[in-house]
């Protein structure tokens, strides 16, 4: 028997899209989240995912829309 997939509530993003967003890395981004403790409940979530490098499953960290103006505040650029 299959269990259903959770309902997606709101758009999330991964640090990747974040930094497309802001043209920084993604390792950067989740260097300033980490400093700035953006890694709450508020502006993200832990979710398993497979690794790019092996057939393991991880927790990845991906955040929620409301952690995009913290970046702006913090990066002093405009969303483009």
């Amino acid at each position: 028997q299959l269990i259903p997939l959770p309902k997606l509530e709101q758009k999330t993003y991964s640090a990747t899209e974040i930094g497309e967003v802001f043209g920084i890395t993604a390792n950067k981004v989740g260097r300033i989240a980490n400093k700035h403790n953006l890694k709450t409940s508020e502006y993200g979530e832990y979710r398993r995912d497979k690794s790019r490098s092996s057939s393991k499953e991880v927790d990845t960290w991906v955040y929620f829309d409301t952690v995009i103006p913290e970046f702006k505040k913090i990066l002093g650029k405009a969303a483009m």
